[in-house]
């Protein structure tokens, strides 16, 4: 009996073949005819899988608010590329997130989208993982979000009016102005200028 195997350049797990024998009519070995027995028989598979390769990417510095793309090469000795499992995550939720990972059809370029939380900055490990199923590679790379100092807000309300009176100084009334700085709690105090109309 011959089992034909069929190379082909996949890593595959092994394979169990199931014999099954009859006796035939006119079968003179004294069995029963019609009589069956079954074998199992187990083909080992010897491949080697090697673990799929990432390209090392360098830690990656970006401002506070804008994001940013990265592009790496991922690579298996015996999976093609649109069959690996590749996934990225980062350690710190609260400063950064991994959005938009997918790959180039074109070339063996995966890109990821890094995007900061809003006015966050600070430092987080992104993790990339490659997987063939048998195997899985495994890089990180260090992401800082760098400050900057966003202007102040300030609401005024629409009913806050001033009240002007010819030859004499303005006076506020109902001076309600809300101001918020997001990169300093401390603000004590405001100037107010008069820009054009006076």
């Amino acid at each position: 009996i011959r089992v034909p195997v069929i190379g082909d350049f996949r890593v595959e797990k092994d394979e169990t073949v199931i014999l099954e024998l009859s006796a035939a009519k006119g079968d003179v070995s004294g069995g029963q005819v019609g009589g069956r027995r079954r074998s199992v028989l187990t083909i080992l598979n010897d491949d080697f899988d090697q673990e799929p390769t990432i390209e090392t990417i360098p830690a990656q510095i970006l401002q506070e608010d804008q994001s940013l793309t990265v592009a790496f090469s991922i690579g298996d000795d015996s999976t093609p590329l649109n069959e690996l499992v590749v996934d990225a995550f980062s350690n710190d939720l609260s400063l950064v997130v991994v959005e938009r990972l997918e790959l180039n059809p074109l070339t063996t370029r995966f890109s990821l989208l890094l995007r900061p939380m809003p006015n966050a900055h600070g430092e987080a490990d992104v993790e990339v993982q490659v997987s063939d199923r048998f195997q899985t590679k495994v890089v990180s790379f260090l992401v800082s979000v760098s400050p900057i100092n966003d202007p102040p807000e300030i609401e005024v309300p629409t009913e806050n009016r001033v009240l002007y009176i010819e030859d004499e100084p303005p006076v506020a009334l109902v001076p309600r102005l809300t101001i918020n700085d997001v990169d300093n709690d401390g603000l004590i105090g405001a100037i107010v200028e008069f820009t054009e109309g006076f």
